[in-house]
């Protein structure tokens, strides 16, 4: 409720209704919040004490799996890219705070996001053809 106090002057009512732009401020809340959550790892010695399903335990041991593949692809992205994807995704931050935060131009921001999931996506791609586990 304080966000949208404080964002009460942003309405502008041409642009939407007041419910499309209430429930826009709450969904961008929600996913800043969970950005925000860190990861919870679990060392693979205790992840049978944590689940009581054999299923869980095997998710569990994928999204380990998943997390090493990411971090390898991440390496491969070039610094400037890497920078604002780690920013984003590992500290929570909008491509206005990543601006704000290195001085660098919006535009670049998101251009250099862009990039960067470009090149994800095609070395997740390359190595999903490649990889057997």
């Amino acid at each position: 409720m304080v966000t949208l106090w404080q964002k009460a002057g942003q309405f502008d009512p041409a642009r939407s209704s007041l419910g499309t732009w209430l429930f826009r401020i709450a969904r961008n809340r929600l996913i800043d919040h969970r950005r925000r959550l860190v990861p919870h790892f679990v060392a693979i010695e205790h992840a049978p004490e944590l689940c009581d399903d054999v299923g869980l335990l095997d998710v569990t041991i994928d999204d380990g799996r998943r997390d090493t593949r990411v971090r390898k692809v991440l390496e491969d992205l070039p610094e400037d890219q890497r920078q604002v994807v780690v920013m984003a995704f590992y500290e929570g931050l909008s491509q206005s705070e990543i601006a704000a935060r290195t001085g660098l131009p919006l535009g670049t921001v998101k251009s250099r996001m862009r990039l960067a999931f470009n090149r994800l996506r095609k070395a997740v791609s390359d190595r999903l053809l490649f990889e057997i586990d």
